[in-house]
């Protein structure tokens, strides 16, 4: 299921990236940079997972529609991020 990091009732976005070869790593920078701009993070949203009832995507409990951002990544995000990341 989905982790939610609340931080101060600011915009939501949901997030799902691969959590191996370091995307744990990666998506906990994301989510500690976001919370400190007062974003809340809703984690594990795998959409291969998610479902639609009435008109709404529901994923992990989560209705999609109600985020104010979806993020994912791919294997060519994946290898990208890791790439900005490794140059820092």
């Amino acid at each position: 299921m989905g982790n939610k990091l609340i931080a101060k009732n600011g915009p939501t976005i949901g997030m799902w990236m691969y959590q191996n070869s370091g995307g744990d790593e990666i998506q906990n920078r994301l989510i500690m940079q976001l919370a400190k701009r007062g974003i809340n993070v809703i984690t594990g949203l795998d959409l291969a997972r998610a479902s639609a009832q009435n008109g709404e995507i529901i994923c992990n409990g989560v209705t999609m529609e109600e985020l104010d951002l979806f993020f994912l990544t791919t294997l060519a995000h994946k290898l990208l991020i890791n790439c900005i990341y490794t140059k820092r």
